[in-house]
């Protein structure tokens, strides 16, 4: 993931990634799948653009007009519950340009739900530490629990394992 202030705001590239190993473990009383994944970064990035909304409001634009802007955007979802759970009075303006196919296997929305987290902690100041995701401070590792994930991918680094 890289992370770059910008004029008014900050840019995120949000890596795409290649499973090189992936067991499905069974189904979890959520619906979501459990799972152990060996994954790895490849040269392949959606751009967010996140930019301050004083207001409060969360909007998304996305380039690709088959992707769902609203509420049931996991950049939406993980942008909301970040605000909530820190207590923030902003909002954000997120401009999302897709490079990364949709439904392709590639992680590209839960990428973008992690670039958005880190990206809102810097545009919203709230200075949570840097940490490897499984030390993430409560409210970032709780709310991207609470979305369904079990985990942030390339929270920090181009290799990402997991095993329950």
């Amino acid at each position: 993931m890289i992370v770059r202030p910008i004029a008014g705001g900050v840019e995120v590239l949000a890596p795409a990634k290649l499973n090189l190993f992936l067991e499905i473990l069974g189904r979890r009383p959520d619906g979501y799948h459990e799972i152990e994944s060996i994954m790895v970064a490849v040269d392949l990035y959606d751009t967010l653009i996140l930019t301050d909304d004083p207001t409060g409001k969360i909007t998304l634009r996305c380039d690709d007009p088959t992707l769902p802007t609203g509420r049931d955007n996991l950049v939406v979802k993980a942008a909301e519950r970040l605000r909530e759970r820190s207590g923030c009075p902003h909002g954000a303006s997120i401009e999302l340009r897709k490079a990364i196919p949709a439904q392709a296997g590639l992680a590209g929305g839960s990428s973008d739900a992690a670039a958005t987290l880190v990206a809102l902690d810097r545009l919203w100041n709230l200075r949570t530490p840097p940490a490897p995701w499984m030390l993430w401070p409560g409210r970032l590792a709780a709310m991207w629990r609470s979305s369904g994930r079990v985990r942030p991918p390339f929270a920090e680094v181009g290799v990402s394992t997991w095993k329950p």
